[in-house]
């Protein structure tokens, strides 16, 4: 399985947003 590869890409696409709120 790719979980890996697709955390990864969503890691970032959901850290980005809250970071640049905050």
């Amino acid at each position: 399985f790719q979980c890996d590869l697709e955390q990864k890409d969503i890691y970032p696409l959901l850290v980005t947003p809250i970071y640049y709120v905050q």
